[in-house]
């Protein structure tokens, strides 16, 4: 039983030690509670890429994450609600691993065109370490391909939280290397070409594998793959520049 002081106005008030433990009790609520949303979006990221939404239900979610259905509802108001919260974590994730390479250099479009030449390969080298190697990527995957070919208010989150702005970074270093404007429609059609170059080893992971007979895709592979879009990227963007010298 705790041990209660009595205050100067003879209110029985908790002592300093049973504060300490309420606030233990408290502080540990709080962690089991974020363990378990975590829990719910990881196994609604594995949940919804397999099912897709209408697909997937709350039992199979509550099932997946080892929670009650109860516990859906109350962190995330329901399976629309989770589903919503699964592509703003995505789009987190990619944005938090992408943000050193994106926000760093010119890209006002005034730039010299050998510099954004060098940042455009930084960046396109930690994209293909995101979407062809990381662990995290194999998560997104599928989730992202269906938002992609049947776009719901999950694809506005994802396009508004972090393609955009990758894809207009990039766009912004092919337009100054060739010259044009970042939302000129030939660069806008020369980032697609480029960034779908790294976004194939994702998308046809499968046939990729077997057919090159790797087990997986090694340092040595990424680097292989890294180094021949780079060479790419100069074959699409930098005759363009020659020409206008």
């Amino acid at each position: 039983m705790s041990r209660k002081v009595r205050s100067d106005k003879g209110v029985v008030a908790p002592s300093a030690h049973s504060r300490e433990r309420s606030d233990g009790r408290r502080g540990e609520g709080h962690r089991r509670g974020a363990a378990s949303r975590q829990r719910i979006l990881s196994a609604g990221l594995d949940v919804f890429g397999k099912y897709g939404f209408d697909g997937a239900t709350t039992r199979m979610l509550a099932q997946k994450a080892g929670v009650n259905l109860a516990a859906i509802a109350y962190y995330f108001g329901g399976k629309k609600g989770l589903y919503r919260a699964i592509a703003e974590h995505v789009g987190a994730q990619m944005r938090q691993m992408m943000t050193p390479a994106l926000d760093q250099g010119d890209f006002s479009g005034d730039g010299d065109a050998a510099y954004a030449l060098e940042r455009l390969d930084t960046v396109l080298e930690v994209f293909a370490s995101i979407v062809i190697a990381s662990d995290e990527a194999d998560k997104w995957a599928r989730f992202i391909m269906r938002e992609q070919m049947d776009p719901s208010e999950a694809f506005d989150i994802l396009y508004d939280g972090v393609i955009k702005h990758f894809h207009g970074r990039c766009a912004a270093l092919i337009g100054q290397v060739t010259g044009r404007p970042a939302d000129d429609p030939e660069t806008l059609l020369k980032t697609f070409t480029i960034i779908g170059q790294i976004l194939v080893f994702r998308t046809t992971r499968a046939v990729v594998l077997r057919r090159l007979g790797w087990d997986d895709f090694s340092k040595d592979h990424l680097d292989a793959i890294v180094k021949l879009v780079q060479a790419h990227v100069r074959a699409i963007v930098v005759p363009q520049q020659e020409s206008k010298t």
